[in-house]
């Protein structure tokens, strides 16, 4: 027997900044198991093994990456209540434990026998991780601006939208192009 895979993102940049479903998603989970250190890659080739696995006989979603699609951020077996989620950047969750949230169990990459990150180049990856968060921002205040123009030339739009004039040009060429055509729908 196998069971569903549900594909969905839990994170967006958008232009109301980082978000991510992280709460909502959590509500009815158990065990919620935090991966921290390491390269996002292999935790996400390690996310698909486990979630591939789990599959025969579970539903398993599989949480994409908003940058890259093909990374994951985490799984869920909700049947079993339980997540495993990457802590890598730009992530900064606040999973601190609550009363009636989901115990939290981390997970260092290192001893689960992981590539550890060497000392050398610590400061560089550091370096790095800065530069990726500056950029988010970035991006993320471009998709702010995008939406506050948007919404201006919406509002000019609608203001000058004669809507009587357009459902009657609509109705015009729905008769011209369709005629009495109509689709049998079941």
């Amino acid at each position: 027997m196998s069971g569903t895979v549900r594909n969905f993102y839990l994170t967006g940049n958008t232009a109301r900044g980082f978000v991510h479903l992280l709460d909502s998603s959590l509500q009815d989970l158990k065990n919620l198991y935090i991966l921290k250190g390491g390269a996002k890659k292999e935790k996400s080739a390690l996310m698909k093994r486990i979630g591939n696995d789990l599959n025969e006989q579970n539903e398993i979603w599989f949480l994409h990456s908003p940058v890259d699609h093909t990374l994951l951020e985490g799984i869920m077996v909700p049947e079993r209540k339980w997540a495993l989620i990457d802590e890598s950047p730009p992530h900064h969750f606040d999973l601190s434990p609550t009363v009636d949230g989901p115990k939290i169990h981390d997970i260092d990459w290192e001893n689960i026998g992981g590539l550890p990150l060497t000392t050398d180049h610590l400061a560089e990856v550091q370096r790095l991780n800065a530069d990726m968060m500056h950029r988010y921002k970035l991006a993320n205040d471009c998709f702010a601006e995008a939406l506050r123009v948007h919404d201006e030339w919406e509002a000019i739009y609608i203001d000058a939208m004669d809507f009587q004039a357009a459902d009657e040009l609509t109705a015009f060429w729905d008769q011209k192009l369709f005629q009495d055509r109509s689709l049998n729908k079941k």
